[in-house]
C-alpha cells in the first residue's frame, strides 16, 4: 500500500493507493494519528486509488472515527464504487461513515461540519 498525505486549504488528505490489509493497517493508524495529533478539524480520507482493503482496514477506519468525534474533528471517506465501497456497503458501514464519490464533496461536507460544530459553541 501506497500512503500519501497533503493538505488542501483546512483538510488533512491522506490517500491510499494498491491493497489495505493486516500488514499495511499500522501504517494507516500512524497517518491518521499524527493528523489527529496535528489537530485538523477535517481529515478526508481518500481511498478510490484502493483497490482492496480487509477487515484489518475497516477496523482502523472505526478506530479512527471513534477517535476523530472525540476531538469533535470531522472525518469523511472518498470512495468510488468498486469492491471497495462494495465492503462498505456489504458490512453497512455506510451509515457508520460519511462517503463521497468525490474529494470536493468530502471537502465541502467536512467544511459544513465544521461551521455546524463552531455554531453550536457560540
Amino acid at each position: 500500500m501506497e500512503l500519501k498525505e497533503s493538505a488542501l486549504e483546512d483538510h488533512a488528505i491522506v490517500q491510499l493507493r494498491g491493497e489495505l490489509d493486516l500488514l499495511c493497517a499500522p501504517a494507516l493508524r500512524t497517518a491518521l494519528t499524527s493528523n489527529l495529533v496535528k489537530s485538523s478539524k477535517s481529515v478526508v480520507l481518500d481511498l478510490t486509488a484502493l483497490s482492496f482493503m480487509d477487515s484489518s482496514g475497516l477496523s482502523e477506519l472505526i478506530a479512527y472515527q471513534q477517535a476523530s468525534a472525540n476531538q469533535q474533528s470531522a472525518l469523511a471517506i472518498v470512495c468510488a464504487e468498486g469492491e471497495v465501497r462494495e465492503l462498505f456497503s456489504l458490512s453497512q458501514l455506510e451509515r457508520y461513515f460519511h462517503i463521497f464519490p468525490s474529494l470536493q464533496e468530502a471537502c465541502a461536507h467536512n467544511e459544513q461540519q465544521k461551521n455546524d460544530v463552531s455554531s453550536t459553541r457560540h
